[in-house]
């Protein structure tokens, strides 16, 4: 008798503790309402993200520098100088003039949300003689006619050129896209980056100029992402 009652007290007792386990497990979930949570309409969270990076020198700045060129009669011209002391002469005016590149470029946010607002951090270091150019264009590869509107900040400054040698100086410059900026860039597969120097009168007193001047170039995303509302 003893051992059965001792046997009905534990049941009694796993049961109770049983009772009360679901009891309050039940309590809490129907608290918190797992099927009904929701993300609030004007959710938004902070997204930061490098875009584009590249060390680079100042001949890759210069359109077609390295292709047989047609020169101007009488025109002048200026000499590359490349670090195994072999030069090559090129006509002046296209150290200045713009130059193009074309490549696909991808920058996707998945699921329910989107890119409410985008600003672009430009950090450029500079050790040539000219301020530089950097404009960013994006379109679909399907359209490539149909090209999104300019995006240009200002000139990133020269070299420290008033030294014995020569010193990089790096600029920083931010730039909030515009409604139609941003829309170009959240739907384009494509990117046309354009670049030119700015002509100085440094370009007046030399007649030949490094061509491997070091420009680092770094262009950050800073932007803001949303709940799509459907």
């Amino acid at each position: 008798m003893f051992l059965m009652r001792q046997y009905l007290v534990k049941t009694v007792q796993v049961v109770l503790l049983f009772t009360i386990s679901f009891i309050v497990f039940s309590c809490k979930t129907d608290e918190f309402k797992i099927k009904d949570l929701t993300i609030k309409e004007d959710w938004t969270t902070p997204l930061i993200s490098p875009m584009l990076k590249g060390k680079m020198d100042f001949k890759d700045f210069i359109y077609d520098w390295d292709d047989i060129l047609q020169r101007l009669p009488g025109e002048k011209l200026t000499v590359l100088k490349f670090p195994s002391g072999l030069t090559r002469n090129i006509p002046t005016r296209i150290i200045f003039e713009p130059s193009a590149v074309i490549d696909s470029f991808y920058f996707l946010i998945k699921g329910d949300y989107e890119l409410s607002k985008v600003e672009f951090k430009y950090i450029v270091s500079n050790a040539s003689p000219f301020p530089l150019n950097f404009q960013m264009e994006f379109f679909d590869r399907y359209k490539p006619s149909n090209l999104g509107p300019a995006i240009l900040p200002p000139p990133f400054e020269k070299g420290d050129f008033s030294r014995l040698v020569p010193a990089p100086v790096t600029t920083e410059h931010r730039l909030l896209l515009n409604d139609a900026q941003l829309k170009s860039f959240v739907e384009g597969d494509r990117i046309r980056i354009t670049t030119w120097y700015d002509k100085t009168n440094y370009i007046d007193s030399r007649d030949t100029l490094r061509s491997d001047y070091p420009i680092d170039i770094s262009v950050i995303l800073i932007g803001e992402v949303k709940l799509v509302n459907k």
